[in-house]
């Protein structure tokens, strides 16, 4: 299709209709031109094709489809290459569908756990999040299927969203919330980007000629088309000469017709709508091309080929594999994961089982009872209550409840403990008969799955990248079968209970009284007790912004109950973004699987009972508390504007830049197998620039006793930047590979630095700039566990031009001047530099920048040199203005040479 021929034979009311959609999912077709539309879909994780009706955005509407996990999981693997499977297979649906452009994926920053969209995203780190979409985009595009990367930019939280200013600095909004755009732009090439909803210092993203002309089209290099949010925009003038092609969805005409007349009356040029026309054609002439030769490759390869199709269910075995390899184990204390799945694997955990003789003996009536009344203590504002007729406890959140439902703590924990304790004083009934010796080939090992979420899986987050998923496998979905679906031998027995309402109902959150009782009774009469928490859809979706970062009350109290009374106790968390967690100091294992997709259950029990290693590394940084955060106390803002106050330092570049203690840190995630790290290596890259160096190391499986599989690690390298002017993280993720071995196995990892590795964004040369200096690389397993370390010497060709005033100090000549002359001069008359003793020509930069002995030198302005002229002989001449003016005037000259 001749996309210009087209433009040129278009009225001004067609190019101008061309700029919104035709529905909620078309662009417009123009039939008399031999125009066809094109159909674009949600999909950040999973196609959400609306099947029915042009305008329809519900789920139930859409085309059943694969629900891979969210990106907040496949961040943690670390490992573009697989998520550029996703990719492929989304493309392949997408062609499946007649679908020519995917909505997705999101590549906005987590700046706070709060977000409501935070499941959509990859990361807090604009690095990973840049390189993971990279990876997708490809994946996606390779089957002649475009993208639409969102939001651009800084839509980082839900709340009043459509109208929000985010203000913040240059650098911030460039080196942080920008960073990871540009990356996947310059990377891909993606058909198309979105706006985001919000304002960003004042104005709209869709009218914002700074981000969508200066930085994306001039400073990037970017040619595709840039579409609103559905329902983003504002003026359509405005939007249109900021570089805004596409309204979606459709406006009834209304705005093209105001457009139209716009030109004609002058208020705009014509030409600002031919370009963005243009755009759009371009688009719909790629969809339509790429669908063709998608459709020649396929008969190309098979003759018989006819329309394109997908295998549902081997994409449902790669959302699995993409689970598994994803989920981050976040503690595994004394081996107590993986799972022993036949007696002989419990034989070989011989410290796991004296554990287990050793809490042989079950709870006392006291145990429990402080039990529950720890729970109490935790939680200052909630009051448990047991109603015997309904056999439910109420977990009420305020004081007022709690004083008008008050009930005696002695009559909770008796009835609970009368629950559970039968018989004697610390003998039950239902383990009278079982108390043989651990060796006992005979002796079954009982888990306890507990909690509603093993029955009806959370998987995925709400709002418009909610999947209408042809199957859904639960955990208890996985276990059906003989033997436990072929998980375990017959010698282990899992029990299933409820443990609580996933979804909490009515205005407080309530702990069932009967639910909670037959959850510790499971517990206690179990070797490890398994809890399958998270966090119910009514918590975290697309539309508003969590209140604070804490599971349900019922789960918190379930959790601690549990942890009290069984012998070993898993967690394992389904949710989209980080959850405060009080009780992880009582727990022996914690499993994160985020929101882990559609085939959720059976990935869950692959890693549970040790079929796989966890592989997966924290993509976000767990805080203690929602506190912690350096955005809370500006998140969400007032009506109309929030201060990214914290600037740059989102993530662990606050924590690590605080030493503040987290729950866990960024890029965190355990394996069942042991790493060792080796003989690293930093070259400088022949005929590379001052940047470019390679580094290499060796990373070796050394094994693990229990568990004799493969096993995958992401080995991360971090940049400790050098002392500069000005403020930085103290590390930065600029690097990762992803590596599977064998027990024995080792492999050498090789990563290629750059200017992107060593640079900030700095405001003076508005761009990025990367200063000479000592850099430490690190080759880590999270922003806190360094392995490998080596100093660099960077000797930078990037320069900052320097101006000289009199606001400038000896130490800025020092530091940046290129002729120290002028100054010498200056101090030579005035004797200052004698009365301070410092050698100009001999000082350093870094006697400069590490000024505390002769700060008094180094950073008095020109101007107060004045101040301390000393004249001690009679004939000696006073240093004047005009003095320090010439020196002024020297300097820069000499920059201009």
């Amino acid at each position: 299709m001749d996309t210009k021929k087209i433009l040129d034979s278009l009225t001004l009311d067609e190019k101008t209709s061309l700029l919104s959609g035709a529905d909620f999912w078309h662009t417009k077709a123009i039939p008399d031109k031999n125009l066809p539309n094109i159909m674009v879909s949600d999909g950040p994780n999973g196609l959400r094709k609306q099947a029915e009706q042009p305008n329809s955005i519900g789920e139930l509407t859409a085309v059943e489809a694969v629900c891979f996990p969210t990106a907040s999981l496949m961040a943690c693997s670390f490992d573009p290459d697989l998520i550029k499977e996703v990719g492929e297979a989304l493309g392949d649906e997408c062609q499946a569908e007649n679908v020519q452009v995917l909505l997705g994926p999101g590549v906005n920053m987590k700046r706070s756990p709060l977000c409501g969209r935070n499941f959509e995203y990859y990361s807090e780190d604009p690095y990973l999040a840049g390189q993971i979409a990279t990876g997708f985009v490809s994946g996606v595009q390779s089957k002649g299927v475009g993208v639409c990367v969102k939001h651009f930019a800084a839509n980082n939280q839900e709340s009043r969203r459509f109208l929000i200013s985010a203000n913040m600095s240059k650098r911030t909004l460039h080196e942080i919330y920008l960073r990871a755009f540009e990356a996947v732009t310059k990377n891909t090439k993606p058909w198309s980007l979105m706006c985001s909803y919000n304002r960003i210092n004042g104005t709209y993203s869709c009218e914002n000629k700074y981000l969508l002309t200066d930085t994306l089209r001039k400073r990037w290099g970017y040619d595709g088309l840039v579409m609103t949010d559905w329902g983003a925009m504002n003026n359509k003038i405005q939007a249109t000469e900021a570089g805004l092609d596409l309204e979606m969805p459709a406006s009834n005409g209304v705005r093209d017709t105001f457009l139209a007349d716009a030109v004609r009356i002058g208020d705009i040029d014509e030409a600002e709508v031919d370009k963005c026309a243009l755009n759009v054609l371009n688009l719909v002439n790629k969809g339509l091309t790429g669908r063709e030769e998608y459709i020649n490759e396929k008969k190309a390869k098979d003759p018989s080929f006819t329309v394109p199709t997908y295998d549902k269910n081997a994409h449902h075995e790669l959302a699995r594999r993409v689970a598994r390899e994803s989920a981050v184990l976040l503690k595994n204390e004394n081996v107590t994961l993986p799972l022993a799945s036949t007696i002989d694997e419990v034989n070989d955990k011989k410290e796991y089982l004296q554990d287990l003789e050793d809490d042989a003996n079950l709870k006392s009536l006291e145990t429990i009872k402080s039990i529950v009344s720890n729970i109490t203590d935790t939680h200052d504002d909630v009051n448990i209550e047991l109603d015997t007729s309904a056999k439910e406890i109420n977990v009420f959140d305020s004081i007022d409840a709690k004083e008008e439902n008050a009930a005696t703590l002695d009559k909770v924990t008796g009835e609970i403990a009368n629950a559970i304790i039968a018989g004697e004083e610390g003998e039950s009934d239902s383990n009278a008969d079982n108390q043989t010796d651990s060796g006992d080939a005979d002796k079954k090992i009982k888990y306890a799955f507990i909690g509603e979420f093993a029955a009806v899986p959370k998987y995925q987050g709400g709002g418009s990248s909610h999947i209408n998923c042809h199957r859904v496998d639960s955990v208890l979905d996985a276990l059906k079968g003989e033997n436990n679906g072929g998980y375990t031998d017959e010698n282990i027995e899992i029990n299933y209970v409820q443990g609580f309402n996933a979804e909490p109902e009515g205005e407080h959150d309530k702990t069932d009284g009967e639910l909670l009782v037959e959850a510790m009774k499971a517990a206690n009469d179990s070797d490890v007790a398994v809890i399958f928490a998270g966090l119910p859809d009514s918590f975290e979706s697309e539309g508003f912004d969590r209140k604070h970062m804490n599971l349900p009350l019922s789960q918190d109290v379930l959790i601690q109950a549990v942890a009290g009374i069984a012998k070993k106790t898993v967690v394992v968390l389904f949710n989209g973004s980080p959850v405060e967690m009080p009780w992880i100091s009582d727990l022996d294992a914690v499993l994160e699987m985020y929101l882990a997709g559609e085939a959720v259950g059976f990935a869950t029990l692959d890693l549970l009972f040790g079929k796989y290693s966890p592989s997966g590394s924290l993509a976000e940084t767990f805080p203690l508390r929602l506190t912690d955060n350096p955005s809370y106390l500006n998140f969400p803002g007032n009506r109309t504007d929030v201060e990214y106050a914290e600037g740059i330092y989102i993530g662990y570049r606050y924590y690590d830049k605080k030493y503040m203690k987290v729950r866990f840190p960024f890029g965190h995630g355990l394996s069942y197998a042991n790493f060792e790290y080796n003989d690293l290596s930093i070259k400088k890259q022949a005929g590379g620039d001052a940047f470019a160096y390679e580094v290499t190391c060796k990373v070796k499986n050394t094994g693990n006793a229990l568990y004799k599989g493969a096993a995958g690690t992401a080995v991360q390298l971090y940049i400790e930047n050098a002392a500069t002017e000005d403020n930085r993280p103290i590390r930065e993720l600029k690097g990762f590979k992803k590596v599977c071995l064998k027990p024995g196995e080792e492999t050498e990892v090789s990563f290629i630095l750059d200017h992107n590795s060593f640079a900030y964004f700095n405001e003076e040369i508005d761009d990025f700039y990367a200063p000479s200096g000592k850099y430490k690389v690190i080759i880590a397993t999270s922003s806190r566990d360094e392995k490998l370390s080596e100093t660099l010497d960077l000797s930078s060709t990037d320069k900052i031009p320097f101006v000289a005033n009199e606001l400038t100090t000896p130490g800025d000549i020092i530091c940046f001047a290129k002729d120290r002359t002028p100054l010498k001069e200056l101090l030579i008359k005035s004797r200052y530099a004698a009365v301070t003793k410092v050698d100009i020509d001999n000082v350093t930069v870094e006697d400069a920048q590490n000024s505390m002995a002769n700060a008094m030198f180094f950073e008095t302005p020109l101007h107060s040199i004045l101040s301390f002229n000393i004249c001690t002989e009679p004939d000696q001449i006073p240093l004047t203005i005009e003095d320090v003016e010439e020196a002024i005037r020297k300097t820069n000259e000499a920059e201009g040479e």
